[in-house]
């Protein structure tokens, strides 16, 4: 919750926050060697499982952080949130 607030912080340097959202994007997607991955959606399977096992109303607050981001001015945060949006989404509409 604290990475979604930093990224939606318009008070924050925008390298703070896209770097907040590079961070957040991993964690959703870990495309780390460590796990195994799903070719299919290049998506960890570890974390796939555990984004749909977090809390619905966690899971939530988080998208309505990450979606009123999208009206940031910064250019590079908004391009950050959509690709966090969009992974999100790639776990969570297949199911």
């Amino acid at each position: 919750a604290t990475l979604t607030r930093d990224i939606a912080d318009e008070q924050l340097d925008t390298s703070v926050r896209q770097l907040g959202g590079t961070i957040f994007k991993n964690f959703v997607i870990n495309r780390s060697n460590e796990v195994q991955l799903d070719f299919n959606t290049c998506i960890g399977i570890q974390y796939q499982d555990y984004w749909i096992q977090l809390d619905g109303e966690f899971k939530s607050n988080i998208k309505t952080a990450i979606l009123s981001t999208l009206a940031s001015p910064q250019k590079l945060v908004r391009n950050q949130v959509a690709i966090i949006l969009a992974n999100i989404a790639s776990i969570e509409i297949p199911r």
